[in-house]
C-alpha cells in the first residue's frame, strides 16, 4: 500500500473515532439530562407522596384519638347502664318494701278503725232536732227521742250514758250524739228509725270518719242508680244490687259492685249528713 492510501485510511479512522467519541458524548449528555430529569421527577413524586403520607398519618392519628374517645365514652355509658340497672334493682326492692309496709299499714288502720267503731257501738246520731246550743240536760234528750220515736216502752234517762251536740256551734241545727248505757237500749231505738221517714229528723249509727266516707260514696252510687240500697248494721256498710247484699269495707269493694263510678253535683251532701245510715238509703 502506498503512502497516500495509508494517510487516507488514517484520516478516515481518526474521523470515525471523533464521530464515535462525539456520538458517545452526545449520548452520555442526553442520558445525563434524562437521568437528571428522572431524578427530579422521582424526587418531586417522593416529596409529594411523603407529604400525602404525612397527611394520612395525621388523619390516622386523629381517627385513633377519636376511637379512643369513643371507647372511653362507651365504657362510661356501659358503667352508667350498670349503675342504672343497680339503682333500678334498689328502687324495685324499695317499692316492694313500701308496698309491704303499706299493706301492713292498711291492715293496722282497718284494725284501729274496727276498734274505734266498736267503741261507738252504743252510740247514735240524731240530726234535724233544731238544737244549736248546749249543754243539754238528760231529760231534754230523753224527751227529744220519745217525741219522735214511739216505743212500746219509752226511753228513760237511766238508759243513756251521756249525750252532747256535735258540729259547728254557729250552725242552726247541730247533730245530737247519744251514747246509751247498753247495746240493747241503742238497738231498740235504732230499729224504730223507719218511723222518721218523711220527716226532717235523721237517725243513724255513729260511724268512724272512714266508714262515714264509705257510706257517703255508697249513697252517691245509689243516687246514680248503680246500686239499689245502702245502709249500715253494727257499723258495717252494706249495699244491695240485683237482690244481692255485699259488705263494703273499702272503696274498691264498692267499685267492684257498681258499673260506673258515681259523681255528685252536691258535694255538701256529705258534710250535711255524713253519718246518715238510713236503712233504705
Amino acid at each position: 500500500m502506498n503512502t497516500g492510501n495509508k494517510a487516507t485510511i488514517m484520516v478516515t479512522k481518526k474521523e470515525m473515532e471523533d464521530m464515535i467519541s462525539k456520538a458517545v458524548g452526545q449520548l452520555m449528555t442526553k442520558m445525563d439530562t434524562q437521568l437528571a430529569s428522572f431524578e427530579k421527577s422521582l424526587s418531586d413524586a417522593t416529596a409529594k407522596y411523603e407529604k400525602r403520607l404525612e397527611v394520612m398519618e395525621h388523619d390516622l392519628f386523629n381517627v385513633n384519638q377519636r376511637m379512643d374517645q369513643m371507647e372511653k365514652i362507651a365504657e362510661r355509658e356501659q358503667k352508667a347502664r350498670e349503675d342504672v340497672g343497680s339503682l333500678q334493682e334498689v328502687v324495685t326492692k324499695q317499692q316492694k318494701i313500701i308496698v309491704e309496709y303499706r299493706d301492713k299499714l292498711d291492715i293496722m288502720n282497718q284494725h284501729l278503725d274496727s276498734l274505734e267503731q266498736y267503741s261507738r257501738r252504743n252510740s247514735i246520731r240524731i240530726t234535724g232536732l233544731g238544737l244549736s246550743a248546749g249543754p243539754l240536760d238528760m231529760q231534754t234528750v230523753v224527751n227529744a227521742i220519745n217525741q219522735h220515736i214511739k216505743l212500746p216502752e219509752p226511753v228513760t234517762a237511766t238508759e243513756i250514758d251521756r249525750a252532747h251536740l256535735v258540729g259547728v256551734q254557729s250552725s242552726g241545727d247541730r247533730p245530737l250524739l247519744v251514747k246509751f248505757a247498753t247495746y240493747t237500749s241503742k238497738s231498740r231505738v235504732l230499729k224504730e228509725k223507719s218511723q222518721l221517714r218523711g220527716t226532717s229528723v235523721f237517725l243513724s249509727e255513729d260511724l268512724t270518719k272512714r266508714r262515714a266516707m264509705l257510706l257517703w260514696h255508697c249513697r252517691q252510687a245509689r243516687k246514680a242508680g248503680t246500686i239499689t240500697q245502702c245502709w249500715t248494721h253494727d257499723g258495717t256498710v252494706l249495699v244491695k244490687k240485683d237482690g244481692t247484699t255485699t259488705r263494703i269495707q273499702c272503696t274498691n269493694d264498692l267499685w267492684k259492685v257498681v258499673t260506673v263510678r258515681p259523681t255528685s253535683n252536691n258535694e255538701n251532701d256529705q258534710a250535711n249528713h255524713p253519718n246518715d245510715a238510713s236503712t233504705s238509703d
